[in-house]
Formats: structure tokens, sequence, C-alpha cells
């Protein structure tokens, strides 16, 4: 795959990556020595508790955050929500191997992306839509 990328063969690093997404996949029975599902699943859960609480912050700050997120969402319409197909759709019709000629992104990298991708790209465009953002730059064609 390395050899694919050093040598810009695209079509064959795609071929490549769809290989390891198809592939199944394994799933490891010991973790930090624990083997029971329940006991990984509270270690992951201890993990997260600890990475989400471990950077301090004001309380004062985060209620005026929220009180400010909860303020626009009462103007908020479902009639300005871009849905998952809708870019689904937008995605499937795109062709192969074309790329931007700019910043190094290619129709290819949406193309095979996952569910995830489409997902966050649905957020942002609902997002920009709902937040009056109207400087959406295209992407020129080289």
């Amino acid at each position: 795959m390395a050899k694919c990328i050093t040598e810009n063969r695209n079509r064959d690093f795609w071929r490549e990556i769809r290989k390891m997404k198809d592939s199944s996949k394994i799933v490891s029975s010991v973790v930090d020595g624990l083997t029971e599902s329940s006991d990984i699943a509270n270690l992951f859960a201890d993990k997260c508790d600890d990475l989400y609480t471990c950077v301090p912050y004001d309380r004062s700050e985060m209620d005026s955050v929220v009180e400010l997120i909860e303020s626009r969402l009462d103007s908020f319409s479902n009639d300005c929500v871009i849905q998952f197909n809708d870019v689904a759709e937008g995605i499937s019709g795109l062709k192969p191997a074309k790329r931007d000629g700019f910043a190094g992104l290619s129709t290819d990298h949406f193309i095979n992306g996952s569910d995830e991708l489409c997902t966050n790209i649905t957020l942002l465009f609902s997002a920009l839509i709902v937040h009056n953002v109207s400087s959406i730059i295209p992407i020129p064609k080289g």
C-alpha cells in the first residue's frame, strides 16, 4: 500500500483500502489482562470518563455556552436540515479519481469513505445552513 502512495497509483491504493474494509474484523479477547466482556466494557467506560473529566472548566462559562446554544435552538427550523440520504446521493453521483488540484482532495476520498464521513458531512452542511454561513467555497476544477 505504501508503494501505491509513493508511486501515485491511486486506483491501486483505493483497491487495497476496499480489501481492508471488507476483511473480517478480529476482536481481541484480552484487554489489559481482562477477559470478561463486562469487565472490558467497564474498563473502557472508566477510561472514557477519565478522558472527558480530566480538563477543568469554569462552570459559569459552561452554563453561558449551554444557554447560548439553547437560545439558538429556539429559532431552529427543520426545513434547514440536510438529510443523510441527500449527501449519500450526492456522493454516489461523483466520478472517481477527480481532484481539486490544490488541497489534495479527491472524489475517491468521499466515494470510498464510510457512513460516518457521510454523517459528518451532513451535519456540517446542516450547520452551515442553520447558522447562515453563506461563503461556501467550491472546489475548482483542475
